[in-house]
């Protein structure tokens, strides 16, 4: 099968690595694919490590006539059977090209706060039940939506890694280390971290990875400064690879107060660790309160650190959340179930 991509994206998030982990499974199985998107960007230098055609597209704007032209001309050279749109403009550019060239056409909705712009695609993939029903209320038929959950490809989790990163941070081997890895913005609450982790006493280390360099991630350095949480918070930039960074992590949190389906949450299941998470968006449909994590009401910090001083102190029921939260990653959430659900539905488009 031939497959093209349409994506506007500069940064590094939930949707570039859907769309990457896609790419990579699709050409694994011999299928062609090309991806039309920005080319400085992180998404189109992983793209080119994997050997995926690209090419330059910087869709300005909903209403670039110069991509569009752009984007008709490639897609008439390469012919795809199917064409992926990913976030608004991605779908956007994806659902007229396949209007004016007769092609099928799908779109992934990757949040639970944009609707526009998906109306041209044939088809959409909601990516967690929550993102069906946000498009449901705006209006969108319930024929056109499909719910595929988002997968990952299985964590490479070491001791190695653990006990490297531990030794080079400072952290005992044996020290209950909490952690998000996740963008610095406020929809990701790292705030309530914080307040949750003062809030148990400061039991433990707690780890946040991410690019810093945003305005919020000034506001995060400043709460942990004015908290005096400077020698029990570490800090880590983005990295490419968080794998190294789940094996040192033992308990994971996710206080977001808004999600469609995190792709770090089912990086964590897959790593079997238990999650702490807000009870907002997609992350219910992953964290089953009391089997692999707990769930809280979002912004309630006080109703988190119960939940992190349960973990905290039961060695025990960690190790059982764990066990399950691996599990629930194998049935539900690898990239492998979502590839073949997604493969399926470009068939049920194509034929």
């Amino acid at each position: 099968m031939k497959v093209a991509f349409v994506l506007h994206s500069h940064k590094l998030g939930g949707a570039e690595k859907h769309l990457l982990t896609l790419a990579q499974l699709l050409k694994k199985e011999n299928h062609e694919v090309v991806f039309l998107g920005p080319k400085d960007s992180w998404l189109s230098e992983q793209l080119n490590i994997v050997g995926v055609e690209q090419h330059h597209i910087p869709m300005h704007g909903f209403y670039d006539i110069f991509s569009f032209v752009r984007i008709i001309k490639v897609l008439k050279r390469f012919k795809p059977e199917i064409i992926h749109g990913h976030l608004t403009r991605g779908a956007f550019y994806a659902g007229l090209a396949s209007r004016y060239l007769k092609i099928p056409s799908v779109a992934t909705a990757h949040s639970t706060n944009t609707w526009k712009h998906f109306q041209y695609v044939d088809k959409i993939i909601c990516v967690s039940n929550a993102v069906k029903n946000f498009l449901l209320q705006k209006g969108y038929d319930k024929n056109k939506l499909r719910v595929i959950y988002n997968g990952v490809i299985e964590p490479l989790v070491t001791v190695e890694d653990r006990l490297r990163l531990r030794k080079e941070l400072c952290i005992d081997k044996d020290e209950v280390l909490f952690g998000m890895i996740s963008r610095i913005i406020h929809e990701k609450g790292h705030d309530i971290a914080l307040e949750a982790f003062d809030e148990i006493g400061r039991r433990g280390k707690l780890i946040f990875v991410g690019d810093f360099n945003t305005e919020f991630g000034q506001v995060v350095k400043d709460k942990i400064s004015k908290m005096g949480l400077s020698e029990n918070v570490f800090i880590v930039g983005q990295q490419d690879n968080v794998y190294p960074y789940l094996a040192m992590i033992d308990i994971f949190l996710a206080p977001s107060r808004r999600e469609a389906m995190p792709l770090a949450i089912l990086e964590a299941l897959g790593a079997g660790l238990p999650v702490v998470g807000a009870n907002t968006g997609g992350i219910p449909e992953a964290v089953e309160h009391g089997v692999n994590g707990f769930v809280f009401q979002s912004d309630n910090a006080k109703e988190m650190a119960r939940y992190m001083k349960q973990l905290y102190d039961d060695h025990h029921l960690r190790e059982q959340m764990g066990m399950n939260a691996k599990k629930s990653f194998n049935d539900r959430f690898s990239a492998d179930i979502m590839y073949k659900s997604i493969l399926k539905l470009y068939h049920e488009l194509k034929n």
